[in-house]
């Protein structure tokens, strides 16, 4: 069990929502293809700040952690975490969540996820994460090339342009390094 002397067990009780979002947010470390990020709802922002410092000195896997800087809509914060994109995801998710239960009292059982762009909630366990989670780089590359070939398929049947590059200009760059991306 891993605990800091600013964060004690209980201290996220009813804090932290127990369904992680599972590659639905883009990485800001890197390419998609090479890492997944999860994310994690809190009700609060310095909850929300305890969660990432807990997570980033407690785990040498996780690349980065971070914190929305807003709330969303429901008023709550979205913490963000970084793994490299290999087959011991799930058990260092899993590994982390039981962690996390401690902080908030939850069970493991209660935690769900959802992954990429299904909008339906599994149970997070290793096995439904080795199910429905991408775990490396070519099999990423691969479906998601397959389900841009699909929308290109649409588009054209649609009359539509296909041309998938962006135009190279200052404007194009200048959004490209404010991202993050160069």
């Amino acid at each position: 069990m891993i605990m800091f002397e600013n964060i004690e067990a209980g201290d996220l009780k009813r804090l932290v929502i127990p369904n992680l979002d599972i590659d639905v947010h883009r990485s800001k470390m890197g390419e998609d293809k090479d890492i997944c990020v999860i994310c994690f709802t809190v009700r609060e922002k310095f909850p929300a700040d305890d969660l990432v410092n807990f997570i980033e000195k407690g785990y040498n896997y996780v690349l980065d952690a971070d914190c929305s800087s807003g709330e969303d809509n429901n008023g709550d914060y979205q913490v963000f975490v970084e793994f490299a994109r290999t087959p011991a995801i799930p058990k260092q998710i899993i590994d982390m969540i039981e962690d996390v239960c401690r902080l908030t009292g939850n069970k493991l059982a209660e935690w769900t996820f959802v992954y990429y762009k299904n909008s339906k909630q599994y149970r997070l366990t290793d096995a439904m994460l080795r199910k429905h989670v991408i775990l490396s780089s070519d099999e990423y590359e691969q479906t998601v090339a397959g389900e841009e070939d699909e929308l290109n398929k649409l588009r054209s049947e649609a009359g539509l342009d296909i041309d998938k590059k962006v135009p190279k200009n200052p404007h194009t760059e200048s959004i490209k390094i404010a991202a993050g991306l160069l």
